[in-house]
């Protein structure tokens, strides 16, 4: 090979490599900012934290506020107040309209409330306990337990969906994102 050919294909390459990361800035260059991102999952939170359930769900594509369900029972009334964020960033364009961000979630550890809970539940048990009173003791250890003002707290990592809509920025839920919302 000619030193003109090898030439020529360092310059092709070199062209294909700088065309390849052009690309990439381009679409990360239409991501939304960190801080706008941070601010909009810190709104939606502090909506559902306050149970202002409708302002929050005006925070999803239209498409997706049914993910965000009434907590129907005290747990979930408190698993939605513990709802916060910690951080959010690697804000990614997906296409022109749809991006990712890799959040961190501070949520109410289920797991541990719930082992709690059958522990306290197991220990009052007794074989001739109608099963409505075994749901009256069960509700009060509930109640007991997520009265406390030291509720244990876990970290859930999420990448969260985001759509632009009418030049809004809103979250897309998806499963991923109602399971950290509701604690699993």
């Amino acid at each position: 090979m000619s030193k003109k050919q090898i030439l020529f294909l360092f310059a092709a390459a070199g062209a294909l490599h700088a065309v390849v990361i052009g690309i990439a800035v381009y679409r990360n260059s239409l991501a939304p900012s960190q801080e706008e991102v941070t601010r909009l999952l810190r709104d939606y939170c502090e909506k559902i934290a306050s149970g202002d359930l409708s302002g929050a769900r005006e925070l999803m594509t239209p498409e997706t506020r049914e993910f965000l369900r009434d907590p129907g029972t005290r747990l979930g009334e408190t698993i939605y107040a513990k709802f916060s964020l910690k951080n959010a960033e690697n804000i990614n364009a997906e296409s022109e309209k749809i991006y990712t961000a890799d959040a961190v979630f501070s949520t109410l550890d289920t797991l541990k409330v719930n082992a709690k809970a059958l522990l306290l539940f197991e220990e009052k048990m007794t074989d001739d306990l109608p099963p409505e009173e075994q749901d009256r003791i069960l509700a009060e250890i509930y109640d007991e337990i997520l009265s406390r003002d030291d509720l244990p707290l876990i970290d859930s990592f999420c990448i969260v969906r985001l759509e632009k809509q009418d030049g809004r920025l809103l979250i897309r839920g998806d499963d991923s994102f109602r399971n950290v919302l509701e604690g699993k």
